[in-house]
């Protein structure tokens, strides 16, 4: 019996990383609650993803949907987390309005490229985007 390894793109290996850092600090937290009287508790509406923003994500999984056919489901989780945050990131760190709504990732993917959106739920086989999304 024979083991084959699969090499990581430094991209998928970044992502990856970010997403495990990200688990590990969203992890410490003990409450999302506002803490003490008069405290906001910050944005509670769903965040506007434009556009520009839906199609970055859209070609940000196509490139790595791929890569993730070929890991175990558990690592390209991790992986597929990493490019949310990293998206999340690069388009005015939108990460604690997307931890409030995660459905949001989903429905610009299924509105923008449905076909992408498919691949990735197959792979990483859950109903949808959401599901996938840990430590948001």
């Amino acid at each position: 019996m024979t083991r084959q390894r699969h090499s990581l793109s430094a991209a998928s290996r970044l992502a990856a990383l970010t997403a495990l850092a990200a688990i590990g600090v969203l992890s410490c937290a003990t409450t999302t609650d506002p803490q003490g009287p008069g405290k906001d508790p910050g944005p509670t509406e769903e965040p506007m993803i434009g556009t520009a923003a839906a199609i970055q994500l859209c070609d940000m999984l196509r490139a790595d949907v791929g890569n993730w056919d070929q890991q175990n489901t558990t690592l390209a989780k991790a992986t597929f987390n990493g490019v949310v945050h990293n998206w999340a990131l690069r388009n005015g760190a939108v990460n604690v309005s997307v931890a409030r709504h995660r459905q949001v990732v989903d429905a610009a993917a299924a509105q923008h490229c449905p076909d992408v959106r498919d691949q990735v739920t197959h792979v990483l086989d859950i109903p949808d985007l959401a599901s996938g999304l840990a430590g948001f």
